[in-house]
């Protein structure tokens, strides 16, 4: 067996979901940046639900505001401006989540005929930032990784390991967020082909009201890829403690 050498990833995406601005878990939302600006990524996907937007949802409330709405905005737009200077070089990619589909969701229904010149985009000024902003449910392709929010496979909150059944819904390597919780699985086609599928952490508050029980963990992930779009997927759990994750990635090659 040869010795182990340094590889040099052909290319580092950051995967950062559920911050839920302006309810994000302060501490884990700064350590998160602290980790990510250390690996210097060239890509950072922003997988969804970055943004809350409580007062737009159909669920019930105790009162509505549209300027507390108007200040989330202007909250999560802050936010991408530091996330813009945290990674200056950096491509990034908005997916939409449910909770950004809140705002098309609500334009619809109490003033259709905005539709098409009122979006998150350009409220969250997306392009002067650089962020290419995606539709609601889309799917992006890096190498052999799909990237998606999550909701685009209904399911219930309670399974048990939610890569695993988002898996079975696609049959294809992918990672995602929207559960909240940290999860992976692997698989083995008839064919010997290797798969899997990752569930990323979040970085919302986890004392929030209304799921005080909930099984939520903070964290965010990093995918490595070689030349070939192979790739490897580390999951990093944010927590008080220590947090560990590889500064380098090493390669074995049998004789």
């Amino acid at each position: 067996m040869k010795k182990a050498k340094e590889v040099k990833p052909e290319h580092i995406v950051a995967y950062i979901s559920d911050v839920h601005f302006p309810s994000e878990d302060a501490k884990a939302y700064k350590k998160a940046l602290k980790i990510l600006s250390g690996v210097r990524p060239s890509r950072v996907v922003l997988g969804g639900d970055i943004l809350d937007l409580d007062d737009v949802s159909s669920f019930a409330k105790k009162k509505v505001t549209h300027e507390k709405t108007l200040n989330d905005i202007s909250y999560a737009h802050d936010k991408l401006v530091e996330l813009r200077d945290t990674f200056p070089k950096a491509q990034l990619d908005f997916l939409p989540g449910n909770h950004e589909n809140r705002l098309d969701k609500y334009i619809m229904h109490k003033a259709p005929e905005l539709k098409g010149f009122l979006d998150l985009g350009t409220l969250l000024k997306c392009k002067a930032l650089k962020i290419k902003m995606h539709k609601h449910n889309a799917i992006i392709r890096i190498g052999k990784l799909n990237y998606a929010h999550g909701d685009n496979w209904p399911g219930g909150w309670g399974m048990r390991n939610p890569a695993s059944t988002i898996y079975d819904k696609c049959k294809d390597n992918i990672i995602f967020g929207h559960f909240h919780r940290i999860s992976n699985h692997s698989s083995r086609t008839l064919r010997g082909k290797q798969q899997g599928a990752w569930g990323n952490g979040c970085l919302q508050r986890l004392d929030v009201e209304f799921n005080k029980y909930n099984n939520w963990q903070h964290g965010v992930s990093l995918v490595y890829y070689s030349s070939t779009g192979h790739f490897h997927v580390q999951q990093i759990r944010i927590h008080d403690g220590t947090n560990f994750y590889p500064s380098k990635i090493m390669e074995v090659q049998t004789v």
